[in-house]
């Protein structure tokens, strides 16, 4: 097939649909608990021993919204 003037014109790939790309995806434990669930009983006890927020947070390695919202589930 020969197009005078079209010298840059090669043949293309065929147009994949969503369903033909390849995806990998890692495993998720749908079952696991939020991280404000599992702090939430320590977080108490550090709360009433006096520890502020922002302290708790900082010793768990959390945000202080995490540690807000597990003091909240209890």
């Amino acid at each position: 097939m020969s197009h005078k003037g079209w010298s840059w014109w090669t043949r293309t790939q065929r147009i994949r649909t969503v369903s033909e790309i390849p995806v990998e995806t890692a495993p998720v434990n749908a079952n696991a608990a939020p991280v404000f669930q599992h702090i939430a009983p320590q977080a108490l006890h550090l709360q009433q021993l006096g520890l502020t927020l922002p302290a708790t947070a900082k010793r768990f390695g959390v945000s202080g919204k995490t540690v807000a919202k597990a003091m909240a589930w209890l």
